[in-house]
């Protein structure tokens, strides 16, 4: 019976072990949703920020939970303008829409 050799594996970097266990652990997307909060924070002001939050992007679509139909008005009164804003904050996500929501900001 012959005897199968065995290959050495090679050893992992340790950024990958890294990335891996925060992947696990769920880090790595609350990371990702606080640089989106930023970005928006960013690109509509303080003003905004603080009557809205953007919770998520799927399919080029941010969905922003506002505080009231008032928010939501100005939002939608700028929306072109934080299209813009928030392409240039967040380019690889290729942000197509803004769907903006009535709700608790928690």
């Amino acid at each position: 019976m012959q005897s199968r050799q065995k290959h050495p594996r090679m050893p992992r970097p340790i950024a990958s072990l890294v990335a891996d266990a925060l992947a696990l652990r769920g880090y790595a997307q609350s990371d990702a949703a606080l640089r989106r909060q930023q970005a928006w924070e960013i690109s509509c002001g303080p003003m905004l920020a603080g009557m809205s939050r953007a919770t998520e992007i799927s399919r080029g679509v941010m969905t922003v939970i506002v505080g009231s139909s008032m928010a939501m008005q100005e939002i939608s009164l700028q929306k072109e303008t934080l299209l813009q804003r928030i392409r240039q904050e967040l380019p690889e996500q290729k942000i197509r829409d803004l769907r903006l929501r009535v709700g608790r900001l928690d």
